[in-house]
């Protein structure tokens, strides 16, 4: 049965004891409880490919354009299949790409562009465009007026040169803008803390633009403190004119926190959720053997979870002939869950 996130709290208190079971910050474990619960809807999240968590979205490539980012959803890809040219796209490395391809394909002056059989990812960053040929300062607005001091952003970058960090004090949805301009032609780190020590507490979207370009840099959601973008390039690079390829990017989906009290998971995983946080409680309270117990009964239920969910497999087996030629012989052999 999938509870709510308030709920998910509730029973956790409940199995501690705790009687207060309120869900105001002023409690000092429910804070815990928000965090423990979320710790273990992580490594379960992260542990298998759960059906609810894998999309897919086409994405048509750009004349002569090496460098995209994925859409903002996209924790982990699983496959890219070129619908135009009805092929599979092969995940390559920026070492193997250096070593194989760039000599043929990336010499100045002479890059061959044709359509991309293969990408490669770049790296993870906290934007989603780059700073453009000229620096400019940055501008910073919520959807809620009640995102204000001392909820502020971070950003760190260059300029003149020299890596500068400034924290930007939130002011609703009135933009604030950074004091520094940022150099041309950089990615940006940003952000959401508070500049007292005290807990982020923002309830709009954050939306992170250059003041003179309007370019929007990164968005960050109430539930996060900053955006994981991933960067990807392709190659050879998409030709100059003509028809573009289509790719179908299968994925699974970026982990999203539990955030407002009507929150529920993706997937029911919610008995397993509470049994974590348990564990973690039981451990905090300084009962470390009582908390491995816990911890014990946690994994087990989640294996089971796991294996409830797996599709059903075929076994193949392969059996050589004895001649000059090896034909493969396929046996169903069984059905497991």
């Amino acid at each position: 049965m999938l509870l709510p996130f308030t709920e998910l709290q509730r029973q956790v208190q409940a199995k501690i004891q705790n009687t207060d079971t309120g869900i105001s910050n002023a409690n000092d474990l429910t804070p815990k409880v928000k965090d423990w619960i979320n710790t273990i809807y992580t490594r379960i999240y992260r542990s298998f490919p759960w059906r609810e968590s894998i999309d897919s979205y086409d994405l048509t490539l750009t004349a002569s354009t090496a460098e995209y980012v994925f859409d903002r959803d996209v924790g982990k890809v699983i496959t890219i299949f070129d619908k135009t040219n009805a092929r599979v796209v092969e995940e390559d490395t920026i070492e193997n790409h250096n070593r194989e391809h760039a000599v043929d394909l990336d010499k100045v002056g002479n890059i061959i562009s044709d359509n991309p059989t293969r990408y490669r990812l770049t790296g993870t960053y906290t934007v989603k465009n780059s700073i453009g040929s000229t620096g400019e300062t940055i501008d910073i607005v919520s959807t809620s007026a009640l995102d204000i001091t001392p909820n502020v952003v971070r950003i760190e970058g260059f300029v003149g040169g020299v890596e500068i960090g400034e924290n930007v004090t939130l002011t609703g949805t009135s933009a604030a803008t950074s004091t520094n301009t940022f150099d041309a032609d950089q990615r940006v780190r940003v952000s959401i803390a508070t500049d007292d020590g005290t807990r982020k507490d923002v309830v709009g979207k954050i939306t992170i633009d250059g003041t003179t370009s309007s370019t929007t840099y990164a968005e960050i959601s109430p539930a996060e403190y900053a955006h994981a973008y991933q960067w990807f390039k392709v190659s050879p690079t998409p030709k100059a004119s003509g028809t573009q390829p289509t790719w179908e990017i299968t994925y699974q989906k970026q982990f999203r926190r539990l955030d407002d009290s009507q929150d529920i998971p993706i997937f029911d995983c919610c008995i397993e959720l509470i049994q974590g946080a348990f564990a973690d409680a039981l451990k905090e309270d300084g009962l470390e053997q009582e908390g491995n117990i816990a911890e014990q009964k946690f994994i087990t239920m989640v294996k089971e979870l796991q294996q409830s969910r797996k599709s059903n497999t075929r076994i193949e087996q392969f059996k050589p002939v004895e001649n000059k030629h090896t034909f493969p012989i396929i046996t169903p052999y069984n059905w497991l869950p």
